[in-house]
């Protein structure tokens, strides 16, 4: 009667035959291999030899990955294993791969799948003089998830600098006061002459009193800077004339006209030499 070769519990035993039974050599090597005297194993005793080799097979992750081929949908890649991709115009026919720089690339597919889940990351490579070495993750359940991108020191930079001004940039104090102005508008001291605005009339409200009425002008943007988007309000503090408002040679105010007497009006600069006039302007 056939005996494991290793004691009770040794790690993967297989069966010989009994030393008593004196069995011909391809028996005992059957045994050993199969687990059963037999020339077709149907199925396969999983812990003999033969089926623990099987199932290393089945289960194994190639050392050497499988190369992708041209036009290849990396969406049918499921099966666990390494798959490499050499070639970017291989990438550039295919489908669904990630995109770096709104290219494709040559890189390394790796996929692990659980049953219910597939996993992918895909290692690109990059091309000569161009190496990129980032990765992208996603994950198969029910659908495919986007790609997700790995984040180095260099993409926090890139991301977060720009939104911190102040680490390059040198403000005068007027600019200062103009880039933190208040929410709400202040009159600036009042005018009795004619008046040009000026960077520190941003945000503020130019209160101009001149008996004759009097001129409100816009310069032009190589002559103040004021950034797109300025407002900037004017009342009318006298009480007999009108104010007038209008853009020097080179600059085109929408809607200008005159301000009437204790009026308000804003002006708003939507382009580089064009200001929009809103209110009582007549």
């Amino acid at each position: 009667m056939p005996i494991d070769i290793g004691a009770s519990g040794a790690p993967y035993n297989t069966q010989i035959p009994n030393y008593t039974e004196n069995a011909d050599i391809q028996t005992a090597l059957r045994l050993y291999h199969y687990g059963e005297d037999t020339d077709i194993p149907d199925p396969l005793i999983q812990n003999s030899v033969a089926g623990h080799l099987k199932n290393l097979e089945e289960t194994k992750v190639d050392i050497v990955p499988l190369t992708i081929g041209a036009s290849a949908d990396i969406n049918s890649y499921t099966t666990t294993g390494y798959y490499v991709q050499p070639d970017k115009a291989n990438a550039e026919s295919g489908s669904n791969y990630p995109v770096e720089d709104s290219e494709f690339f040559p890189g390394l597919l790796k996929v692990v799948n659980s049953g219910s889940l597939v996993f992918q990351e895909y290692h690109i490579l990059g091309e000569s003089g161009n190496i990129i070495n980032r990765v992208y993750r996603r994950v198969y359940f029910n659908s495919w998830s986007t790609w997700e991108k790995s984040v180095n020191p260099d993409d926090v930079v890139d991301i977060t600098d720009p939104r911190y001004y102040l680490k390059s940039q040198v403000y005068t104090q007027a600019e200062a006061n103009n880039a933190f102005a208040p929410k709400y508008f202040t009159e600036t001291t009042l005018k009795t002459a004619d008046h040009t605005l000026v960077l520190e009339d941003l945000n503020k409200v130019v209160a101009m009193d001149i008996p004759t009425g009097g001129v409100l002008t816009v310069p032009t943007n190589a002559s103040v800077a004021f950034p797109l988007g300025s407002v900037i309000n004017v009342y009318n503090a006298n009480g007999n004339a009108f104010l007038e408002i209008a853009g020097a040679a080179g600059v085109t105010v929408r809607n200008p006209g005159t301000i009437e007497p204790y009026q308000e009006a804003s002006l708003r600069k939507r382009a580089t030499n064009e200001w929009v006039a809103a209110g009582p302007v007549y």
